[in-house]
């Protein structure tokens, strides 16, 4: 419920910002986000980051055989990291087009939802989730609704007010969020499903 609720609300409690080094073997890996915003590159020596827009594979072939370098720097999705680097198993990998010639720290900025805190990690004294307090219960009502609707001894539409009540209390949260992220002129790049890892995420979009 915390993953739907984020990523329909765009929820300005879990924007995140990492900066990825570029270097020239042109191989990066993103963080596991629940959403990316935006990749950005720094293509001068003046600090400026540039707005990086989505393409393939093939199209970034086809530009490099006939020398025809766009203006607009790309990124394109190479797959899925795998266990041969353990640590960063389950995310996306990319590259990016033209290809750096040179090594530059920090040279990619990367702004993302990252994933909700996942509650079992969390000491009972020290419970404190990403979403604000007056949203809680409407988690509370859809976690329950959730487990319920599986229930096959129980009649859904005992407890479909749950799943009601979540749905109205999310349209109002999603309605605070848009104004908090009215500055973002442009829509997600990738939408994630799932709480993560290699076999559970549904890379939808790239």
């Amino acid at each position: 419920s915390m993953c739907d609720a984020a990523k329909r609300s765009k929820s300005p409690y879990l924007r995140t910002v990492a900066l990825i080094d570029l270097n020239t073997a042109n191989s990066f890996v993103l963080p596991l986000a629940l959403l990316l915003i935006s990749l950005e590159m720094k293509t001068s020596s003046s600090g400026i980051f540039n707005a990086m827009v989505r393409t393939t594979s093939e199209k970034a072939s086809s530009y490099a055989s006939v020398s025809a370098v766009p203006n607009q720097s790309m990124f394109y999705s190479t797959g899925v990291q795998d266990y041969s680097a353990p640590s960063d198993a389950g995310k996306m990998k990319f590259s990016v087009y033209p290809t750096p010639t040179t090594t530059v720290a920090g040279g990619i900025r990367c702004t993302y939802l990252r994933r909700p805190v996942l509650l079992s990690t969390l000491t009972v004294d020290k419970e404190v989730i990403d979403f604000p307090s007056d949203f809680h219960m409407a988690l509370c009502y859809e976690a329950a609704w959730l487990h319920l609707s599986k229930q096959p001894s129980k009649n859904i539409k005992d407890f479909s007010g749950y799943h009601k009540f979540y749905e109205e209390r999310l349209a109002t949260f999603i309605r605070d969020a848009k104004e908090d992220n009215a500055y973002d002129a442009h829509g997600a790049q990738i939408v994630i499903d799932g709480w993560g890892g290699v076999t559970e995420d549904a890379w939808r979009s790239f």
